[in-house]
């Protein structure tokens, strides 16, 4: 949570933070990254946080149960501002007021956008804009017609109004493939993005200090499971939803080392 309160200070300062988060499946990342950061985002800053996910189901499931949590005692107690505002329905909504599963403000006039990947930002000033498994599956992100389309969309759409209001944005998926989203922003923005890898088996460059090996949550997948999973999966897979590295050193059906000749 440190480095998103970061990009939340940064935000507030109009500083257009860019960072990319990946993380293996079940280890709670949209949990945090999609509905209860975003949550305590807009109750301290009252800005205007946009969520994208790869259907607008999900997107509208993200907000739900963000709102939700907006509810909990414990979460008013320690945030005023979650109480929603009053909507007056007296003459009909006013423009001000707004209060859908998708699209809710804070009493302090934060607001949570949930839109599909493909859908529109116009009209919308989002201070920040959260996209959260843009791919619906591996089976997605091995189209190239679709990561095209993601891609399209993202440049078109969250970049565009991202340069526009001077918004932060943060990136955050599984990986799939070596050229999905986060694949082709480190590929053509590098210098641009922060990038967090959470891999399930800690390597040298862990972003928690752990020792080498050491799961990232023993509670989800302990040295049982990862041992079951190393047994039955195979190593592309392993390498790519698991180490967040899509392109296995040794290589998954041909080696690089079979590529060390050249051949006229």
């Amino acid at each position: 949570m440190g480095e998103l309160e970061r990009v939340s200070r940064e935000t507030l300062a109009g500083e257009a933070p860019r960072m990319i988060v990946t993380a293996p499946p079940q280890h709670g990342k949209s949990e945090v990254v999609a509905r209860r950061w975003p949550l305590w985002h807009i109750a301290r800053t009252g800005q205007t946080v946009a969520l994208a996910s790869y259907s607008a189901d999900l997107a509208v499931d993200h907000s739900r149960a963000t709102r939700e949590m907006g509810t909990w005692d414990d979460y008013r107690l320690a945030l005023p501002s979650l109480r929603r505002r009053e909507v007056d329905k007296s003459e009909g909504y006013r423009r001000a007021d707004v209060d859908r599963v998708d699209n809710w403000r804070l009493s302090n006039g934060g607001r949570y956008i949930a839109v599909g990947v493909g859908g529109s930002l116009t009209g919308r000033s989002p201070h920040l804009i959260v996209v959260d498994d843009p791919f619906k599956d591996g089976a997605a992100a091995a189209s190239k017609a679709t990561r095209d389309a993601v891609w399209d969309w993202f440049s078109g759409v969250v970049l565009s109004r991202a340069l526009a209001n001077g918004s932060g944005i943060v990136v955050m998926h599984t990986r799939w493939h070596e050229d999905d989203l986060v694949g082709r922003l480190i590929g053509q923005q590098s210098g641009r993005w922060q990038v967090l890898n959470y891999r399930l088996e800690a390597e040298d460059d862990d972003p928690l200090g752990r020792p080498l090996g050491a799961p990232l949550d023993p509670a989800v997948m302990g040295a049982e499971r990862i041992a079951d999973m190393h047994a039955t999966v195979i190593p592309r897979d392993v390498a790519a939803l698991y180490q967040q590295r899509p392109a296995p050193a040794g290589g998954a059906l041909i080696m690089h080392d079979w590529l060390s000749c050249r051949y006229d």
